[in-house]
């Protein structure tokens, strides 16, 4: 399971995760694309669209360019590891073993406050079955 650096500040591709300076609408979703054919664009439409494209968000600014404060891209990784998880319970099961820094990140001063908008739209806008603890952990 692959998807974009929970901790990259850059517009990329929800697909293949290549940098973009402008990019293109998924045409399901809206997420941003670095081409209509991306050459990982299956891997996106199996996996995240369908959950995104249920709840349709604003994400360009008024100039049409992609807004990265409302793209939240580190979610992507995450809803990918829920989705895999419902389908492959030995995967979860494995996941589970590596070695989780949530505790040592439950102790950094705003941390938790950080993470909300991510636990908000997994959790609250996607509705996908996963707890706070999971998706943290993830």
């Amino acid at each position: 399971v692959s998807g974009p650096s929970l901790y990259n500040s850059y517009l990329v591709c929800t697909a293949c995760v290549s940098y973009l300076e402008h990019g293109v609408e998924c045409r399901n979703c809206g997420w941003p694309l670095c081409q209509v054919d991306c050459p990982l664009l299956q891997q996106h439409l199996e996996a995240e669209c369908q959950q995104l494209s249920k709840h349709r968000m604003e994400l360009k600014r008024p100039d049409g360019e992609f807004d990265l404060s409302q793209i939240y891209l580190n979610c992507i990784l995450v809803i990918r590891v829920i989705l895999f998880k419902m389908k492959e319970k030995e995967f979860w099961r494995k996941f589970l073993v590596l070695d989780s820094q949530l505790e040592d990140w439950k102790n950094k001063v705003g941390w938790l406050e950080g993470e909300q908008p991510n636990l908000d739209m997994i959790i609250n806008k996607l509705g996908l079955p996963a707890t706070e603890e999971e998706v943290l952990r993830i």
